[in-house]
């Protein structure tokens, strides 16, 4: 219940300024919540007794004392007058020049931007930052696991364990891929799970680099999620491991009202159908019946779905082996003179840029230039003005 919005309604409505529907909405709810009523009886109180407070008003001789006492302080402030064309330059020139070096300082004037544009990605399910609080970066593979628990039921009271989704990913290098991926799909079966998804390059692609890679998509029992992922460091030298959870612990008791209110739902049209006396009436009944079988089996897929995810954790192995390259000499200069040409043209571009972005920061400037010269004319004319006046 949102107690915050009728504590304003009921500020608002002592100073008249509820609309009908508000004010029809806030008896509704006092008549329910004994401490908004509270609330508003202490502050009608409250207004009440301040309204009956009487003013007090300032006799003419309090007000002549005053401004005779005030007197010095505001001669020495007419005194120091001389000082104010030369501190309205100086504001003048902070507001202008701090906001201008701050643009060109964090790289804002030369369209920096476009790197930040750049970035821009699409997040990426299991084992991403798309997860941050949740994401195990290079954490222990069971180390999620506990945390999340931990803080969990500290922060719920209803908080259901059983209703997390584990995604784990592992990157190992091995001295022989073949073999490893038969060894961990063979170790996958022996526990129950199974393989959701396999892709291996047995090929050596470059001269250069003859790696190659496989992946595999594991589908384990979550109760064997944690001794799976400390398992499968052994199966070659850990490159990368990271431990994802998710709680759907909320989502999966929404979803799972939303089912229950619908089939109570449809138990009420069933019984409406048979008591039906017109075709009409049997028709209209049958379109609601329709709809509402709708909504049950969608929801009843994402039950299912959840469950499967619950029940059966993701793991994504992802391997590589590098095999000995076949070693031979290389001349390194068969391509010397395109190098030297690109890194020509490049000194000549970087030159060019340079020139330019120098050409726009000056443009950017000259108004503030022609400001500040004029503010430095104006005290140079009044320094000289004083000056003057005391010879």
């Amino acid at each position: 219940m949102d107690h915050e919005k009728y504590l304003e309604w009921i500020s608002r409505d002592l100073d008249g300024d509820l609309d009908p529907k508000e004010k029809q909405e806030l008896d509704d709810h006092l008549k329910t919540c004994e401490e908004c009523r509270l609330y508003r009886d202490d502050l009608q109180k409250m207004t009440g007794t301040l309204s009956q407070t009487p003013r007090l008003t300032l006799g003419s001789s309090v007000k002549e004392r005053t401004v005779k006492a005030m007197g010095p302080d505001k001669k020495k402030y007419f005194s120091n007058r001389r000082w104010l064309p030369y501190a309205a330059a100086l504001l003048v020139v902070f507001v202008l020049i701090v906001p201008l070096m701050s643009r060109f300082l964090g790289g804002g004037f030369m369209g920096s931007n476009d790197s930040a544009a750049d970035n821009g990605g699409y997040p990426q399910f299991g084992g991403d930052d798309s997860e941050q609080g949740m994401d195990g970066g290079d954490m222990a593979p069971g180390e999620g696991r506990e945390d999340m628990d931990k803080e969990g039921a500290e922060s719920l009271g209803d908080f259901d364990p059983t209703k997390i989704i584990y995604n784990g990913s592992i990157s190992l290098h091995t001295e022989d891929l073949k073999k490893t991926m038969e060894d961990i799909i063979a170790y996958t079966n022996g526990l129950g799970g199974f393989i959701q998804q396999s892709s291996s390059d047995f090929s050596q692609r470059t001269e250069q680099d003859g790696s190659q890679s496989g992946y595999l998509v594991l589908r384990i029992q979550s109760s064997d999620f944690n001794d799976t992922m400390k398992a499968l460091e052994d199966f070659g030298d850990v490159i990368s491991s990271n431990v994802n959870t998710t709680n759907i612990t909320q989502q999966y008791q929404d979803v799972k009202g939303e089912l229950d209110s619908y089939l109570i739902q449809q138990d009420r049209l069933l019984a409406y159908l048979e008591e039906a006396e017109t075709i009409e009436d049997m028709l209209t009944i049958e379109e609601q019946l329709a709809r509402v079988r709708s909504e049950i089996n969608y929801r009843s897929t994402m039950i299912k779905n959840w469950d499967t995810q619950v029940a059966y954790s993701t793991i994504q192995v992802h391997l590589y082996q590098r095999s000995v390259a076949v070693s031979k000499v290389t001349s390194p200069f068969s391509d010397f003179g395109a190098r030297i040409r690109d890194t020509f043209v490049k000194s000549i571009n970087y030159l060019l840029a340079s020139v330019s972005n120098l050409i726009v920061i000056l443009t950017g400037l000259l108004p503030f230039i022609v400001v500040l010269a004029a503010a430095g004319f104006l005290g140079k004319f009044l320094w000289k003005k004083r000056k003057n006046k005391s010879q």
